[in-house]
């Protein structure tokens, strides 16, 4: 009866890990879908926006000139 009782305990726990397993996926993967869309968002405004390509083209100097 022991025995018993302690398998279906087993499989309960079991059952949990499983569930709590595919819910950090899932949190996991939708995490990793933001930083793939705000990394989009972070290139489309440095290719679009003026200023920020001045920037870049300042650090890409001064980079030249410390190097």
């Amino acid at each position: 009866a022991r025995a018993v009782q302690n398998k279906s305990n087993n499989a309960l726990k079991l059952d949990a890990q499983k569930q709590a397993h595919a819910a950090l996926f899932d949190k996991a993967k939708a995490a990793n879908e933001n930083v793939e869309r705000m990394k989009k968002e972070v290139q489309q405004t440095q290719q679009t926006h003026p200023d920020v390509a001045k920037c870049n083209e300042n650090i890409a100097v001064w980079e030249d000139k410390i190097t």
